[in-house]
């Protein structure tokens, strides 16, 4: 007994989280990879490569908006993943949206219902933020960047998002100005 009590005091002190260690975790997480990301991953490269024999246009739109479904659910897990383990039937609910974006041709009614307004909405406020992040890791880096694509010529260019959006009106310019200040100021 006083085994098994420090071992779970070593796991709460090193964050682990013990539903991994369980056998429904040791079995349930293989098949969620399996499902969420390996097979659509190899669906994706499918379509890339053979976009005529695979439905073209439309299959690789409808892979992206999976892997933009799956990239915001990602990223909310991993923000407020320690307070979502916590409501019951979590993962499997996550796994079952996952599945229906992926199999059930879910990720465009999830994107068009759901997703693409407030992304529409937000556009030109992400991009500035966007700009301003990128070009205070380009000032911090010194120029890495640049030089190791002028050397190899392998790393994609690190453009701003606004290039994307020239007509960008008066707020994406005012919000990049801001950000941009407190940055330098917390430099």
């Amino acid at each position: 007994k006083v085994q098994v009590a420090e071992a779970n005091r070593n796991h709460r002190a090193r964050g682990v989280q013990r539903s991994r260690y369980t056998m429904g975790g040791l079995i349930f997480k293989p098949v969620e990879l399996a499902c969420t990301v390996a097979y659509p991953a190899w669906q994706t490269y499918k379509s890339l490569e053979h976009a005529d024999k695979h439905g073209g246009e439309v299959v690789i739109r409808q892979q992206l908006m999976y892997w933009l479904i799956f990239a915001m659910i990602h990223i909310v897990d991993s923000l407020f993943g320690f307070i979502l383990q916590w409501v019951p039937l979590y993962s499997v609910i996550k796994f079952l949206v996952l599945c229906v974006a992926c199999y059930l041709k879910g990720a465009t009614i999830i994107y068009n219902t759901y997703i693409k307004e407030v992304l529409r909405n937000h556009e030109e406020q992400i991009d500035a933020s966007l700009d301003v992040g990128v070009g205070y890791v380009k000032k911090k880096t010194g120029g890495t960047w640049e030089r190791a694509q002028v050397n190899d010529g392998v790393l994609p260019p690190l453009l701003p998002c606004s290039l994307a959006h020239p007509n960008s009106s008066a707020v994406s310019h005012s919000v990049s100005q801001s950000v941009s200040q407190s940055v330098s100021q917390s430099v």
